[in-house]
């Protein structure tokens, strides 16, 4: 029971400590490039910002307010294209010419948010467990949902990969994606608890609100892109140490 114990701490202390590393270069990333990364939020946050009635009252009341919504997803997804590629590629890497190529290739993420979120679906029976239910679907959740994230990255620059690749990948990083998949819904609470406490305006609180998850979602695909180098420059190294001619993607 105690080599057990102890076996279980290495595993959450190697967890928290690939964590750290991947936050401290998701950091860099952004301090690095900040003028671009603030570029894109203003892009993304003006569209919010007119569309900021629809999103309050959780209903759509005309075209116009469709439009905008759609408006508003369509360049999310775009942003979120190119927040990978820049913290990948370290550029952008999109010609004028290439902007078509860019829609369609936040078309492919949004199809790839859809293909998780159904097979996450299942998950949700875990919250009729009494007592623990909630919880037990929230960490399963974080789990599941971490091992299929290196499947956004790869996409964003152009690969064309599988569920089970992404699967397969993050077989001996599980603790480090189940960490970057409660980014967002640890981060966006906390946030969350100060927008409750110090924002009384209701429309001012929806902006805030709807911010808070674009900028933690931000930061998430930052951390995504910079766990996916990390795998991928760990196993080409043990592929090089091995003689194996084997490429990583």
């Amino acid at each position: 029971m105690e080599i057990w114990l102890e076996e279980i701490w290495a595993e959450i202390s190697a967890s928290g400590w690939e964590f750290l590393t991947v936050a401290k270069e998701t950091f860099s990333v952004i301090k690095r490039h900040k003028t671009q990364i603030i570029s894109l939020l203003i892009i993304l946050l003006v569209p919010l910002y007119l569309s900021l009635s629809t999103w309050e009252q959780g209903r759509i009341n005309s075209q116009i307010d469709l439009a905008l919504v759609l408006f508003v997803l369509v360049v999310a997804l775009c942003c979120d294209a190119l927040l990978y590629r820049l913290a990948i590629l370290d550029s952008f890497q999109i010609e004028p010419y290439e902007w078509w190529d860019l829609l369609k290739l936040g078309g492919r993420l949004l199809l790839c948010y859809i293909k998780l979120a159904i097979i996450w679906l299942p998950t949700l029976l875990l919250t009729v467990i009494p007592l623990i239910g909630e919880l037990l679907f929230f960490l399963v959740s974080g789990w599941f949902i971490g091992r299929f994230l290196l499947l956004f990255p790869t996409l964003a620059i152009g690969y064309d990969l599988s569920l089970k690749w992404s699967w397969n990948q993050t077989k001996n990083y599980q603790g480090l994606m189940f960490l970057i998949a409660l980014f967002i819904p640890v981060t966006s609470a906390i946030f969350q608890l100060l927008i409750d406490s110090f924002v009384k305006t209701s429309n001012l609180a929806a902006f805030c609100q709807l911010t808070n998850i674009f900028i933690c979602g931000s930061i998430q695909s930052i951390l995504i892109s910079r766990a996916y180098m990390k795998i991928r420059q760990e196993q080409q190294l043990l592929i090089q140490e091995s003689g194996s001619g084997t490429s990583v993607r």
